[in-house]
């Protein structure tokens, strides 16, 4: 039995295998600094992987009604888009999964149920509290790999524990170090968060925590950023090792502009803006409402602004001498 140790934000994640994942050579910095390379006496979530050649079928209660639920002619057909990971199932899959299915969440007796079609076939079976499961890997060729656990079911799954432990929330976002102040960048897709990660980039003794998803979480009675291994297309930043927690400072709700402005938001006002870049449970109405409760702790506490940009470098002076 194997054992490797992976930690995203504080979570500490053991897998526990019949054998090691296949070495990965050309990505493997992407994700390498959140991987533990000894073990540790204490574990958040335990999860005993194996690999199986053939989908197992579950009874399940629905949570929520997938694209495979819906009558034919309302259903998007996600098998038909274009994507890394995209795969095509075969029909006893397709019965069990459905035409297109990303991915779904129920529950199965008194376990919850996480399971993944096109994108990634995989059956995760927890218990309610998130904290000890079975993961079933669907590969005829008896393997494994980390990189499709961390970008496979690990991202639905952190957000729904960190909203059921009410420790954290995940926030469509990039993020930036510097010295001891950390700005959080929040928006919607192509509102700049990447363009945003690649300016201050550039500008020495600058971290970039991440360009597309990131972590909050509160200790102490204040607010923390944490890095994670989702990006988008400014992977480089993942090269730098560091998976350690940033005091948030700022926030902004971004957006492009001819000229920068930064307009200081209530946190009524910037609720109604930061809310649409949550990453939800939107399954589990508890979930959602302290996904709710948190960000309005968060705004109560710490400066937000709507933030339009031009994409040039004084972006950075501009937030720097922000009062």
């Amino acid at each position: 039995m194997t054992e490797t140790f992976l930690n995203i934000a504080d979570t500490i994640i053991v897998i526990k295998s019949e054998f090691a994942p296949e070495k990965e050579t050309t990505s493997h910095f992407r994700y390498s600094n959140f991987i533990l390379e000894n073990s540790t006496p204490k574990t958040d979530i335990n999860i005993t992987l194996k690999v199986i050649p053939r989908h197992r079928i579950f009874k399940r209660e629905e949570f929520f009604k997938t694209e495979s639920d819906l009558q034919k002619r309302y259903r998007l057909e996600l098998a038909r888009l274009p994507g890394p990971g995209r795969r095509n199932l075969d029909k006893a899959e397709e019965r069990y999964f459905g035409s297109g299915l990303n991915w779904r969440i129920g529950k199965s007796g008194r376990k919850i149920l996480i399971e993944g079609g096109s994108a990634g076939r995989y059956q995760l079976l927890i218990n309610e509290d998130l904290t000890d499961g079975e993961l079933f890997i669907i590969n005829a060729n008896n393997e494994w790999k980390l990189k499709e656990i961390i970008y496979g079911f690990l991202q639905v799954f952190i957000i729904y524990y960190m909203a059921k432990r009410r420790i954290g929330i995940l926030f469509h976002s990039a993020g930036v170090k510097e010295g001891k102040n950390g700005y959080l960048f929040a928006g919607l897709s192509q509102a700049g968060k990447t363009t945003m990660s690649r300016i201050w980039g550039k500008i020495p003794g600058i971290k970039i925590l991440n360009d597309e998803r990131g972590i909050i979480k509160k200790d102490k009675n204040d607010f923390y950023m944490y890095p994670t291994p989702w990006h988008r297309s400014y992977p480089y930043y993942l090269a730098e090792g560091s998976n350690g927690k940033t005091r948030l400072s700022k926030l902004f709700y971004i957006y492009h502009r001819e000229a920068n402005l930064a307009e200081r938001v209530n946190y009524i006002e910037g609720f109604n803006h930061f809310f649409k870049t949550l990453f939800l449970s939107f399954w589990d109405k508890e979930c959602v409402s302290f996904a709710f409760d948190f960000l309005l702790d968060i705004l109560s506490k710490k400066p937000c602004y709507k933030f339009g940009f031009k994409n040039d470098k004084r972006v950075v002076s501009y937030i720097r001498n922000l009062k």
